[in-house]
């Protein structure tokens, strides 16, 4: 199979197919995905877009499962600083609806990249490795300033991951602070987002 196809065929099997699976009444979905991801780890600058959406699948299935660590180490295995991205090319097959890729060369935004260290650090502090945690936040601090002023529930997300690990560095008054700046936080982020999210990751 040319290198083309198979990589359309598994850029849609991940985008399409794999995300509408239940792993609960389908178990071999979390096998599947690790193997699908050992296969192309070898050839991943050609896998990139399937190897991103794969992970991001696995992510969310470990998530479920607790297993946060295994989540945060399958998100950390993106290349976020990766000079291209992968963008679509329809493509007439005899498979339809399939939509083949090619590279463009497309940086991350500052969101994406900010989404996704968050993300990993919020999964590490899960487990309490806030060594772990602090490399991601530290990662996400170069970029959160830049992130959309529309996007204020990742601000937010960061302050609290950050706010947290300060205080478990008993660095407390830097904690402190942290904590006071997202209590005052735009009057138009709901204070019941700011709950779910604290019981989500506390």
């Amino acid at each position: 199979v040319q290198l083309a196809i198979s990589r359309g065929l598994l850029t849609h099997l991940a985008s399409s197919v794999l995300v509408r699976i239940d792993p609960e009444t389908h178990a071999w979905k979390k096998d599947f995905l690790v193997y699908c991801l050992a296969k192309i780890k070898s050839r991943i600058l050609s896998f990139e877009e399937a190897d991103v959406a794969l992970r991001e699948i696995l992510c969310d299935l470990l998530m479920d499962e607790e297993e946060y660590i295994e989540a945060a180490k399958t998100l950390a295995a993106i290349n976020l600083e990766s000079s291209s991205r992968w963008g679509s090319l329809s493509f007439s097959t005899t498979f339809p609806g399939i939509s083949l890729t090619f590279q463009a060369t497309r940086q991350y935004t500052d969101d994406e990249k900010a989404e996704k260290y968050v993300k990993i650090a919020e999964l590490y502090l899960q487990e309490d490795e806030t060594v772990d945690a602090e490399n991601y936040i530290n990662r996400a601090s170069r970029v959160i300033h830049a992130v959309g002023s529309n996007n204020w529930p990742l601000k937010l997300r960061y302050q609290v991951s950050y706010a947290r690990i300060l205080d478990a560095k008993r660095k407390f008054l830097d904690a402190a602070l942290r904590y006071y700046e997202f209590s005052q936080s735009k009057p138009d982020v709901r204070v019941v987002f700011k709950l779910q999210s604290m019981d989500r990751w506390w």
